[in-house]
């Protein structure tokens, strides 16, 4: 029987492509043939999209999990020793990767679910006009995800301006190396789920309610209702 999921994913590396070879020319068209950006970690990751309120996916992101290839910035990015060492020790990291927003996103956001992990399905009745709240609502279902799969911290190679973003909201990134050429100039940061938490319910606990808004989050080990 034919799988949504499967095609929803395939919409997810169209989307990659479009912004990674045309638009930005990261990675070069002629290597997908396809007109699908696909590599060798997106087995090893749970896949998500947010669709517009006519269905049309506006943006894709990707949290890779621990795996035999390591992780996708560790090969662009020089991460310090005393990081590394502290990585080495947390079992449950993730990298968020492969963020894309449509170019043609001009409207409202419908929604968030999961594409390959039934575990990662999120329903957000998310309405915003902006093209950043895309963002944020990704990051939502990335929040989500780790939590249900039990993921502690968080690896992303980032941009001055998504940092920028996301400090904004109080999301407490960590430098963990110095500025390297990945995809265009980016700097590594790791984040600690717990400590999000402990930030946001002093700061923004409006915002971590609706990050934690229809889930379960992990106590002491266990799911629980949040």
């Amino acid at each position: 029987m034919f799988d949504s999921r499967i095609a929803e994913l395939q919409q997810t590396q169209a989307l990659r492509y479009q912004v990674y070879c045309e638009e930005r020319r990261f990675l070069p068209a002629e290597d997908y043939p396809g007109r699908v950006e696909i590599d060798e970690f997106d087995p090893h990751s749970l896949h998500f999209g947010s669709f517009d309120a006519a269905g049309e996916l506006v943006g894709t992101v990707r949290l890779v999990q621990r795996n035999p290839l390591g992780f996708p910035m560790m090969r662009h990015c020089a991460i310090d020793v005393e990081a590394c060492r502290l990585l080495d020790r947390i079992p449950r990291v993730a990298e968020i990767s492969r963020l894309a927003i449509s170019r043609d996103f001009h409207g409202e956001s419908d929604g968030l679910r999961g594409i390959e992990t039934a575990g990662a399905i999120i329903d957000s009745r998310l309405r915003r006009s902006h093209r950043q709240s895309v963002v944020v609502s990704l990051y939502r279902a990335i929040y989500q995800a780790s939590r249900r799969n039990e993921i502690t911290h968080l690896l992303a190679a980032m941009e001055v301006t998504l940092r920028r973003l996301l400090g904004k909201f109080h999301f407490p990134f960590v430098q963990i190396g110095p500025p390297a050429d990945y995809f265009g100039p980016v700097v590594p940061f790791v984040m600690d789920l717990d400590e999000l938490d402990r930030v946001l319910a002093v700061k923004a606990p409006k915002l971590l309610a609706e990050l934690q808004r229809g889930m379960e989050v992990p106590r002491k080990g266990q799911l629980q209702a949040a």
